[in-house]
């Protein structure tokens, strides 16, 4: 086979590949409700991304460990696998219980360091 025949079969070859993806349905990326519309309505794409770590910031008391557990309790529902770091250690799993979570299914991890330490930064 000559260069330019095998040129001509190598560009028949991407103008299959082409028209194949051309066909698929866009690949978009898959966000996990975090069970409370009118918080999902403010995040980009509906809700968190799927596979992806998401840091709640906020005062005492403002939430951000009720959040965390009715996303973990969505992610749980669609038979997802959740994680949840606890780096202040104050998660009460009885509470994780009532909003839902199944605590069988959850793999629970905490910082070594406080949060506004020096060892947290690094």
């Amino acid at each position: 086979m000559s260069a330019a025949d095998r040129h001509r079969e190598v560009l028949e070859e991407l103008r299959q590949k082409i028209r194949r993806l051309e066909h698929r349905p866009a690949r978009r990326e898959v966000f996990l409700s975090s069970g409370w519309p009118e918080v999902d309505a403010l995040l980009p794409g509906g809700g968190f991304p799927r596979g992806a770590l998401a840091h709640l910031v906020g005062g005492p008391a403002s939430g951000k460990t009720r959040l965390a557990l009715c996303t973990l309790r969505e992610a749980q529902a669609g038979g997802g696998l959740v994680a949840f770091v606890d780096g202040s250690g104050e998660l009460y799993p009885p509470a994780a219980v009532v909003l839902g979570v199944d605590p069988v299914r959850l793999s629970r991890g905490g910082a070594a360091a406080r949060p506004g330490s020096e060892e947290h930064v690094a």
